[in-house]
């Protein structure tokens, strides 16, 4: 959780952890896709860059939370396909499939993943 936050002071994203819990990443969605498009936008690109690598380096971490927004809260298909381009964004980057949940629609206007360490 430091090693992410450390990277993100000072903007708008935010890591939350409680405990020994999971640590919570939110980007606020203008951060993250264009109105109507499904295409990671270059700030959340670097999160999930930075994400990647800290998967890459843990292997027993996961991403089971793997979320995105829709314009439309009512309109879930958006919403599946920004997620899944996030998905694709990591594995692009070297993240196991087997690290990452499924993707699916936020119930907030931010991107939500959620890292914990696997069970042993």
């Amino acid at each position: 959780r430091q090693w992410l936050q450390s990277w993100f002071n000072g903007t708008p994203v935010r890591i939350a952890q409680q405990g020994e819990g999971p640590v919570a990443i939110d980007v606020p969605q203008e951060f993250c896709f264009d109105a109507g498009r499904s295409a990671v936008k270059p700030p959340l690109a670097a999160v999930l860059d930075k994400l990647a690598q800290s998967l890459r380096r843990t292997p027993a971490a996961r991403l089971p939370l793997l979320a995105a927004p829709a314009d439309v809260p009512a309109v879930p298909g958006l919403a599946l396909q920004r997620a899944t381009q996030m998905r694709t964004h990591l594995l692009s980057r070297g993240v196991r499939a087997g690290q990452l949940g499924t993707p699916s629609a936020a119930t907030v206007a931010s991107a939500q993943m959620r890292m914990e360490l696997a069970n042993p």
